[in-house]
């Protein structure tokens, strides 16, 4: 089955299951997945409110490495990965590296009360993709781009290369 959608609450993190170490890039996807926030928050940094909107969090490299059980380098190379196939970007201050999960709202669904994304019972991705249309105009055909991902396969030494300026 390669439709429809589940819930996965955020609890999962606590279960025994999740404290298998090192992580795998699926599951460590699925945590960044599950750490974005589902609405805008404000939380203090450095003293001053500032707004962390729906799918950003603020994090480090360091508590990520430390989650998944990685090193601090596969943590980086793993979200070059991830930028250069369009499922997130990140900004590394000194506050710590915000992360935006793009088409957050495709990966969630958005505004209904019974966990579906277009409020009908079977939480298709069609209903998504309706949804998807009337709220973002710039945005079309996302849930054909979602389904025709390739898979790319990267040379981590090369990308940590270029990230590195070598």
């Amino acid at each position: 089955m390669t439709q429809g959608w589940i819930k996965l609450h955020r609890t999962i993190r606590e279960n025994w299951i999740w404290q298998d170490r090192p992580f795998s890039r699926g599951q460590a996807w699925v945590d960044l997945l599950l750490r974005a926030n589902h609405k805008d928050t404000k939380v203090p940094i450095d003293g001053i409110p500032r707004l962390i909107k729906r799918g950003q969090f603020l994090t480090s490299l360091e508590k990520l490495g430390e989650a998944w059980g990685w090193e601090r380098r596969k943590v980086r190379r793993f979200l070059v990965a991830l930028g250069d196939d369009g499922m997130l970007t990140y900004k590394m201050s000194k506050n710590g590296t915000m992360i935006t999960i793009d088409n957050y709202d495709f990966f969630q669904g958005h505004g209904t009360t019974d966990g579906t994304a277009d409020g009908t019972a079977d939480g298709t991705a069609d209903g998504i993709q309706t949804i998807m249309n009337k709220n973002d105009k710039n945005k079309k055909n996302m849930h054909t781009q979602f389904h025709s991902f390739q898979q790319n396969t990267y040379d981590f030494e090369e990308l940590e290369g270029k990230l590195l300026g070598r």
